[in-house]
């Protein structure tokens, strides 16, 4: 997947791109529901010859009803 996109950004100038990423769910054991997610999303995009690093964070709370 990341040779993909990166070579679907070689026009832009970017000549690679790399990705890591970890996520976590609570779940209600009783009803099996989602309570809250959490996670993160990182890497680095080389762009004429300098490497930009980045970062995505999420999380949020899910409540019923709403």
């Amino acid at each position: 997947q990341e040779s993909r996109i990166s070579q679907s950004l070689k026009p832009f100038g970017i000549g690679q791109i790399r990705l890591n990423g970890e996520g976590l769910r609570w779940i209600d054991p009783r009803t099996r529901k989602i309570l809250a997610e959490r996670f993160y999303l990182e890497g680095f995009v080389e762009q004429e010859g300098a490497q930009i690093p980045w970062r995505i964070d999420f999380a949020r709370a899910i409540r019923e009803g709403a």
